[in-house]
């Protein structure tokens, strides 16, 4: 059994399905079904492992295999339709996310934070059975016992099988609704995010309520102190009641004049991450920047042996965190991810446009840019351009660089070398180098010449060195008006060691012989063809093709991105044709 299996979506669990209608619904047969839990040993089909806990120890995870997890995920669907989300609720669910079980508690004077013990160890086949053939979904007992079994191990629910958080949902139904009513008569809020439950006041700390919190003595003669507390009655008794058992360690009341925090994110004004989540991330991308990618992760490999990632990968889902917190416009955000993604990995951090470049800290010229820069001459044929490099040491240019009759004032429509009588030569080798290390000059070829897009895919020859390289921009393409930055060599200076850039403002976008163009409105010299257009990311979003020195009706003209995708995609169809 696959996941592509085929299955009936209109098929729907209810309180008449039989066990062959289940085993329909799941796209197999009862027969199948049982092989799981009468056969073999039910843990059999699990893979073990274990992840560090936030709090310290680990935390085990039981995986299932490819089979049976293609059946709990079809089964954790009908559950799912049959579950009516509690709204406080928040753990599990599409619309859902930490994020939004924080807002409930920000700017409040107390939140109470406890936590339940073993979650889902607690939930054992016998409330899962219990549960499905009550109200309010009534299944077939027969049904119900075949659920359970499919989504328990050794009678329990385990922590990493598709159908355990909407399982443990459901279980938690009835508990949802008894605390909230809880909470609303003690003009408290109330929210649970899987195991960890929260309740935050607005009431002075002599209001407290103490069905809900109770407060300890200080211990020192000065009364009573929000340090030390304890479970109100009343909720130890609803939560015991339910089957669950509170975690005493993680108690705590939290005043609105220390850090609050609820799931892990700070709420004393607004939601947020925690400055030591930033600070650490920063650290993390700086030891990348400095050790280089392989090094960091070989000495993060070296120091947390039972990591499950390499560095770069743990730092790019650090990131995402922070995105998913602060928003994709945070600068704090901005600056982070713009940082990570110069690194040469295979992980980007998505990043926003931004419409007030100037005031932006990423629209500042970047050091790593004078290396991922190249000229581009041929002392045979006397011509000079600028070059780019792209992941795996692919240098993009213009086509025409290649051609020793260049000439940019003729109309698109005439191909380059035949006007004005000029005879067509086209060439391959060439020199590249960096300006600011003219002494290490490779030789390097033309591997690819799309003459129509006037773009071109050059190699340098037998260098084993990694090249810093640009990335395209893949998700914001460029539009009028967008500030862009424009890099490149015209008329470039014996002593010189930077590249010439300059910020300029697309004016126009249009299609060329069915190529998608644009242009600036600054002057592109000859020597810029070839160069990189860059964005406030930092990514490439167009190639110089042309500029207009010397002609007032000229055209400053690039070619997009998507352009030079199609050349990479056709250049790699190339080599597997060879």
């Amino acid at each position: 059994m696959d996941e592509g299996s085929l299955v009936d979506e209109s098929l729907r669990l209810t309180n008449e399905s039989d066990v062959d209608d289940l085993a329909n619904i799941l796209g197999t047969t009862y027969s199948k079904i049982k092989y799981f839990y009468y056969n073999r040993r039910v843990a059999s089909h699990y893979s073990t492992f274990s992840i560090p806990k936030k709090s310290g120890g680990k935390r085990q995870i039981l995986a299932p295999n490819n089979q049976l997890k293609v059946l709990q995920k079809r089964l954790a669907r009908q559950l799912s339709f049959l579950y009516k989300p509690n709204p406080r609720a928040t753990a599990f669910l599409s619309n859902s996310s930490i994020v939004r079980n924080a807002s409930f508690h920000t700017r409040k004077n107390f939140v109470f934070n406890i936590d339940l013990k073993d979650f889902f160890p607690s939930i054992t086949f016998a409330r899962v059975r219990a549960m499905l053939i009550s109200q309010p979904y009534e299944l077939k007992p027969e049904t119900a016992t075949v659920i359970a079994h499919l989504a328990t191990v050794d009678g329990k629910l385990p922590q990493g099988s598709p159908c355990s958080p909407i399982i443990s949902n459901m279980i938690c139904a009835s508990l949802d609704t008894q605390l909230r009513t809880l909470a609303n008569r003690h003009k408290a809020s109330y929210t649970r995010y899987a195991d960890d439950i929260t309740f935050s006041f607005y009431v002075p700390m002599q209001y407290l309520p103490q069905d809900i919190v109770v407060l300890g003595d200080s211990g020192s003669g000065s009364g009573k102190t929000h340090h030390v507390v304890l479970v109100g009655a009343v909720l130890r008794d609803i939560i015991s009641k339910k089957g669950f058992v509170i975690n005493s360690k993680k108690v705590r009341l939290q005043r609105r004049d220390e850090k609050q925090v609820v799931t892990g994110l700070v709420v004393n004004q607004k939601v947020n991450t925690d400055r030591r989540y930033i600070r650490t991330t920063s650290a993390m991308i700086n030891s990348l920047s400095i050790l280089g990618v392989d090094n960091a992760n070989l000495i993060h490999k070296a120091k947390s042996p039972d990591a499950s990632t390499e560095l770069s990968a743990h730092v790019f889902g650090r990131l995402l965190f922070i995105h998913q917190v602060k928003g994709i416009d945070s600068p704090v955000y901005r600056r982070l991810a713009m940082r990570f993604n110069q690194l040469e990995t295979q992980y980007k951090a998505p990043l926003a446009k931004l419409i007030e470049v100037y005031e932006d800290a990423g629209m500042k010229h970047n050091q790593l840019n004078i290396r991922r820069c190249w000229v581009i001459e041929s002392e045979e044929w006397s011509t000079q351009a600028t070059g780019f490099m792209l992941e795996n040491n692919i240098m993009i240019t213009c086509a025409h660089a290649f051609n020793y009759k260049l000439n940019l004032d003729i109309d698109s429509d005439v191909q380059y070398g035949n006007a004005h009588g000029c005879d067509e030569v086209w060439f391959e080798e060439c020199v590249v180098y960096r300006v600011n290390d003219k002494t290490k000059k490779y030789t390097a070829k033309a591997l690819f010449l799309d003459k129509h897009r006037d773009l071109a895919v050059v190699s340098i020859n037998q260098v084993d060195e990694k090249f810093e390289f640009f990335r395209l921009e893949e998700t914001l393409q460029v539009a009028i008006g967008d500030k862009v930055s424009v890099l490149g060599f015209p008329n470039i200076k014996v002593g010189s060691t930077d590249v010439c850039r300059f910020w300029a403002a697309v004016d126009n976008k249009y299609v060329r012989s069915t190529i998608e163009c644009g242009s600036v409105d600054k002057v592109l010299y000859s020597g810029n063809s070839g160069g990189p257009l860059i964005n406030s990311n930092q990514h490439v979003v167009g190639v110089v093709r042309r500029g207009a020195a010397g002609d007032p009706e000229g055209t400053n003209e690039f070619v997009c991105a998507p352009e030079v995708v199609k050349v990479l995609k056709e250049f790699q169809s190339s080599l597997v044709m060879v």
